[in-house]
């Protein structure tokens, strides 16, 4: 499992509904080319407009940036065509 975290500055409310409704969406993807999503959580500071997402995910062996910069042989890092 992987655990990643995104710093959000400024988020107003639309952002926040936004971000929830695309959060549940990745909660029911179930495709062998998308990563495993197991949840996520929300930290805010102070009530500020500031917002730390956290979320777990099943680990991978590539980047997404190593894949595109050199995709290696295999089905672990095929990227789509086209």
């Amino acid at each position: 499992m992987a655990w990643n975290k995104v710093k959000l500055r400024n988020v107003d409310e639309r952002e926040r509904t936004q971000l929830n409704l695309e959060v549940e969406t990745l909660g029911k993807l179930d495709h062998k080319n998308i990563i495993h999503f197991y949840g996520t959580w929300a930290h805010e500071k102070d009530k500020s407009a500031d917002i730390t997402i956290n979320f777990i995910t099943e680990l991978c062996d590539h980047t997404l940036r190593e894949c595109a910069a050199s995709p290696p042989a295999g089905p672990a890092c095929q990227l789509p065509q086209g």
